[in-house]
This record gives structure tokens, C-alpha cells and sequence, in this order.
């Protein structure tokens, strides 16, 4: 006899299309044990051909007063929610965008002690990288302050902070490896915005002074290398 297959490849998948189930929930099939059988198979080759007894395992088990149907339930391992319900990608930096694309899709608002930027959007990783530093009560307009020691390129070595109204994504530490155009944080406040600037140390201290670029403060030119940097990036 051959058992169509496709109604219980939906099953799973529609099951796990819910990122807020956790596989110990487990989802319940009521199988004879043929169809449990051929479920597991199929299972087995919607994730790659991945050895059927390591792609669920038995929780529980109770009859149904039907002739030859069993209810089970069926827990879903990690391996199979990676392969038929993976995360989504964090978007990326474009490698060639113009402008400033290499840190922001927000807007240049022009130099200071860093360079600011207002609007609404995402921040990249300027470089390959290693977090120093993630404080939310920093001191800075808006509160947070994210460092990070590049790893790579022209500036390897050099600290850089970002600052203001960012949020960052949920999985970063301090601590975390960074890749160059990785999403880092959000920008998600025209006010005050985002500063990005080279820093002295892992703490995120800032060159220059707050005066920096202010009528009567000095030239602005740490903010200025700042940005001819980003732009050499997003060329």
C-alpha cells in the first residue's frame, strides 16, 4: 500500500512555522503505525535524508477506540526545527551602496566628536570585530553605547562606539565575534539619533570634545575621518 505522504509534511511544517513553540511541546499525529512509520520517512528526507529515528522521538503513546489507530505524540528535535524552520538571516550591509550604506541606511546629519545620524534604520559592523563594551545606561543622549574593536580592513586594531537612541539586536554581547556589515543594532528614534565615532579604548571614550563642530568649538575632524571612512567603505 502506498500512504500519501504530503499531509503530514504539512503538518510538521505548519507546526513548526510557529518560532514560539518549542520542540518539547511536541506535535500530535494520530497514526496507525504504518503511517507512522512512512511519516518518519518522509520527515526524514524533507531534512535531508537525516536518519528517521534521530528526527523525532516517541513522547507518548495512548490508544484510540478505533480498530488499529494509536495516538502519538511525537517531540520534535532541535536538528529538525533548524532544518525545515531555519532563523532568518539578519540583513546585511549592501557591500556597494554609496553614501554612508556601509554602517546605515539612516541619514547623515554631519560631524562632531563622531558623525550623527538621524532617522529610523539598521546599523552594520563597520568591520570584522569583537564587542567591548554594550551599556543602555551610558550617560549619552538616549542611553545606549555599543563598542567594538575591529578586527579587520584599514583600521584594524581601532576602537569604534556607537551611541544615542540604538537598540541593539537581542544576541549581542560583549564578547561577540563581529562580521563586516552585520546587523548590530536599530536606530529607532529621529531624536537624538545616532553618533558613530573612533574611540581610545574598549570603554568607548570619545577623541575630541563634545564642542567638536559646534559654532565656536573646535574643527571637527575626528567626526570627519570618521565619515571619509565610511564612505570609503560604501564606495
Amino acid at each position: 500500500m502506498v500512504f500519501d505522504t504530503r499531509p503530514y509534511r504539512l503538518a510538521i511544517k505548519e507546526y513548526l512555522a510557529d518560532n514560539s513553540l518549542a520542540p518539547a511541546k511536541g506535535l500530535t499525529l494520530n497514526l496507525s503505525l504504518p503511517l507512522g512509520i512512512v511519516a518518519r520517512a518522509a520527515l526524514g528526507r524533507v531534512t535531508g535524508n537525516m536518519a528517521a529515528k534521530n528526527n523525532l522521538a516517541l513522547g507518548s503513546e495512548s490508544p484510540l477506540p478505533f480498530p488499529g489507530v494509536t495516538k502519538r505524540t511525537y517531540l520534535l528535535t532541535e536538528p529538525v526545527r533548524r532544518a525545515l524552520c531555519p532563523p532568518p538571516k539578519a540583513p546585511t550591509a549592501p557591500l556597494h551602496g554609496g553614501g554612508y550604506s556601509a554602517l546605515t541606511d539612516t541619514t547623515y546629519a554631519g560631524p562632531d566628536q563622531g558623525v550623527d545620524f538621524t532617522g529610523k534604520g539598521n546599523v552594520y559592523a563597520l568591520a570584522d570585530g569583537v564587542v567591548t563594551r554594550i551599556d543602555l545606561n551610558s550617560g549619552w543622549p538616549g542611553g545606549t553605547i555599543i563598542v567594538y574593536k575591529m578586527l579587520s580592513g584599514s583600521r584594524k586594531g581601532q576602537y569604534v562606539y556607537a551611541a544615542e537612541a540604538l537598540k541593539p539586536v537581542a544576541s549581542l554581547r560583549v564578547g561577540s565575534l563581529l562580521k563586516q556589515g552585520q546587523l548590530i543594532a536599530v536606530l529607532d528614534s529621529g531624536f537624538p539619533g545616532m553618533e558613530v565615532g573612533f574611540a581610545q579604548d574598549a570603554h568607548g571614550t570619545a577623541f575630541g570634545t563634545t564642542q567638536d563642530g559646534k559654532p565656536g568649538g573646535p574643527a571637527p575632524i575626528h567626526g570627519q575621518e570618521m565619515a571619509d571612512f565610511i564612505k570609503q567603505l560604501s564606495q
